[in-house]
């Protein structure tokens, strides 16, 4: 299993993000996370493989964003102080809370987390 404290160097950087103020991880050419002081943005780029999970976990933790991303019999899942929730690509977290939210047509679009799951303890690799 990678190491997950720091990021790894294979095809990866951390730059600046386009949009001031924001960190960028980039991932085989897609930006996997983007984050600011307040919020955290994950995305796949519609392939989520191993290492594109891996690089998301490498960074919250490097970078104490304060969420953890797993798999449940193949389908991603975003742990945060709030809950689980269902993996979307383009998904937001706030930082300070943990709530997760998309955003579609400018709108916000709040998630909830997925019932009968509390925590880490419940969701396996």
């Amino acid at each position: 299993m990678p190491q997950q404290e720091t990021l790894g160097k294979h095809a990866t950087q951390i730059t600046a993000s386009a949009t001031p103020g924001w960190v960028a991880v980039t991932y085989q050419q897609v930006v996997v996370v983007e984050f600011s002081s307040d919020f955290v943005k994950l995305n796949s780029g519609g392939r989520q493989t191993l290492t594109a999970k891996t690089r998301m976990c490498q960074a919250s933790t490097q970078f104490n964003l304060g969420y953890a991303v797993k798999s449940v019999r193949g389908q991603w899942r975003v742990l945060t102080a709030t809950g689980v929730f269902a993996f979307e690509d383009n998904m937001w977290v706030r930082r300070q809370d943990g709530a997760c939210f998309v955003v579609v047509d400018g709108a916000t679009v709040e998630l909830h987390p997925l019932a009968g799951l509390k925590g880490e303890s419940e969701v396996v690799k």
